[in-house]
């Protein structure tokens, strides 16, 4: 029975700390809809406008995920000032990780 305790403390104490751990490692990851103002491709940024939070510069994630109107996956060489795109973002470290482009303001 005491070894039962032991482990069931055991337990407890690795869950506290799981918890801890993801509460340090929390984002502030939104996804919101946004028009772009520019894309940087040497700078590895875009620049969007959101009514609500207004001109953001973001750092492309390592793992953007890109797709356009089409369905299809795209690239940073498909995005275009003016296109309405839908951006899953990072507000508290700058970064975008996935473009949904909506509406596109240039024809292709």
């Amino acid at each position: 029975m005491k070894t039962l305790t032991v482990i069931s403390k055991k337990l407890a104490v690795l869950f506290a700390g799981l918890v801890i751990c993801m509460l340090a490692n929390a984002t502030d990851v939104d996804e919101i809809p946004a028009t772009i103002v520019a894309v940087d491709v040497p700078g590895n940024a875009v620049t969007l406008f959101d009514e609500g939070l207004g001109e953001l510069k973001l750092q492309f994630a390592y793992d953007l995920r890109i797709q356009l109107m089409s369905g299809a996956s795209g690239t940073i060489g498909n995005l275009r000032s003016g296109d309405g795109v839908t951006a899953v973002v990072d507000t508290g470290s700058q970064l975008v990780h996935a473009i949904y482009v909506v509406s596109e303001e240039s024809a292709r």
